[in-house]
């Protein structure tokens, strides 16, 4: 269920974000009560290669995709999505082209543009979750 979800995210259902938040992943790696976008970053892209990248070798390949995906509708948009995000056109996904995705998500949910997300404005991102999605 939880590779299902992440894969929706990838694929414009819901964000990976989103999927995160729906298993409690913390972003405040400091424990500032401030969430840099630094910090989302780098939780986004570690949980996405944590569950996506079934070879374990730091990027993502159409296939590992597509197994998380499945077959269907799913499938179809997940090939479309992944030609989306491989802006390189080498056929992965790399870490780099994850931390695009993830610098959009969060200038998104920095609702008052300070730089940081407070609490309020990652459960808002909670609260909107599957709603407009990257």
């Amino acid at each position: 269920m939880k590779r299902l979800l992440l894969a929706a995210g990838l694929f414009g259902v819901a964000s990976i974000a989103q999927a995160q938040m729906a298993t409690g992943v913390t972003y405040d790696l400091n424990g500032d009560g401030k969430v840099t976008a630094a910090e989302f970053k780098t939780v986004q892209t570690g949980a996405m290669l944590k569950r996506v990248d079934i070879n374990k070798d730091g990027r993502i390949a159409k296939d590992e995709i597509q197994s998380v995906a499945g077959g269907g509708a799913r499938g179809g948009m997940a090939a479309m999505m992944f030609s989306r995000r491989d802006t390189d056109k080498d056929g992965f996904i790399s870490r780099a082209e994850m931390e695009v995705g993830a610098q959009g998500r969060f200038e998104k949910a920095d609702s008052n543009k300070d730089g940081w997300l407070n609490k309020d404005e990652i459960a808002s991102m909670r609260q909107n979750r599957g709603r407009d999605a990257n």
